[in-house]
Order: C-alpha cells, then structure tokens, then sequence
C-alpha cells in the first residue's frame, strides 16, 4: 500500500549569480604569455596583494577583450544565462558597452597571499596559467592544515552573504589541472588567495577588471 504520509519535495532555488569558468585555448593562452614577456610597468601598489610582482599588461589591439572577454561577459550578464538581472547594466532596453579596465599578472611565490579584497568594475575575471601545487598535497605536506577542520592552504575563496544573512564560503581546489583555466565573476564579490609552501615555483595568474563605457550606448 501507497504511504499517504509520504510527502514529496520540490525545492525552489533563488536566483543568484553563479561563477563562470572556461578553459583557454593555445591560441589565446600563447598570446597572453606575449603580453607578459612585454609587461614592464609595477602594478603592485595598485592591487591588494602581498606578494613578489605584478605587471600591468597592455591588451594589444584589444585581442583579448575581442576574442574572449566581450563575449564572454555578455553572456555571462545574460539574464536567462545567470538566473538573475543585473538591473544596473540596463536602463529602459538600452545598454552601454563593456571596457577592459585593466589587467595585470601576478608572480606569487611560496608563503606570499591576497588577502581579502574585491574588485573594481562590474565583471572580473581570474586566468590560472602556471599552478605549481596541488591542494591535497598543501594539507598532507603542511603540518599545521593538515589537522584542521577548514584546510585552505594554497586555495582561492570566494565569500559571499547567503539568504539568511550569514557570510559563506567557496573554496576552489588550486592545482595544475585548473592552468589554462579562466574565472569570471562579479567584480564586487570578495575572495582571496591563501599561501602555499613547500614549493620554490612561481604561480602565475592574470586578473583584470571590466566595466562599463558610459559614452558609448547599444540600443
């Protein structure tokens, strides 16, 4: 017989902004080690971070922004994409163009971290090109992670504020299977860069921030 006490359940999730992440391809990736071969100018004191070196990059021709971001940041405000509308990009059907602001890489060496920050602009993003630790091995290998409970040795978090008011982590797994690797998300959504040790390499990334262009509208 049927249990009529039996309820069945249908959850009901609120809209939010998710985190975008695609993988690069060789094409694009070669070209932004170009870019760093040419960076000259110190960004250091313009960014959060405490670490060795950052670099403004120069987006040539705007290559990147062309081939990659324009798009990418137009779907990723898409409404139906993210399951939310992001009113402040849209005033009666008419809406004005994305701009890379700046974008730069950064040289983090073992022990050196990102506090928490966020960012400027409406849409950032994050490329992962040269990732010399894997997280697992971080918490094996560290001794004083290795017995917690929130093991976040090497890692990037996300923080952000869930329906009830409490702040809440995401915790994204650093290693070289993420190189390559491109993250987009809210430029005002805060997050971080643990340290890892045990490990003389680099990692190297390439973060960049997207805004609006006020003097130019799309109808």
């Amino acid at each position: 017989m049927e249990n009529k006490l039996f309820l069945k359940w249908d959850p009901i999730y609120f809209p939010n902004i998710p985190i975008f992440k695609t993988k690069l391809n060789e094409r694009i990736i070669n070209k932004l080690w170009t870019y760093i071969d040419e960076a000259e100018e110190n960004w250091n004191l313009n960014l959060a971070g405490n670490i060795t070196e950052s670099l403004k990059l120069i987006d040539k021709d705007d290559y990147f922004f062309t081939n990659v971001l324009e798009k990418l940041v137009c779907e990723y405000t898409n409404p139906s994409k993210c399951g939310v509308y992001w009113n402040s990009l849209t005033t009666n059907k008419v809406h004005t163009k994305f701009v890379l602001d700046n974008m730069w890489v950064n040289f983090q060496n073992k022990h050196e971290f990102n506090p928490i920050h966020d960012h400027s602009g409406v849409v950032s993003f994050i490329v992962w090109l040269k990732i010399p630790t894997k997280w697992q091995d971080q918490v094996e290998k560290v001794s004083f992670s290795k017995h917690s409970n929130n093991p976040v040795v090497s890692n990037v978090q996300f923080q952000y504020i869930d329906i009830l008011g409490q702040i809440q982590s995401f915790t994204v797994g650093m290693g070289p299977h993420l190189e390559n690797y491109m993250f987009v998300f809210p430029s005002k959504l805060k997050h971080q860069v643990y340290p890892f040790y045990d490990s003389d390499e680099t990692r190297i990334s390439i973060s960049g921030n997207i805004s609006l262009d006020s003097t130019n509208f799309i109808k």
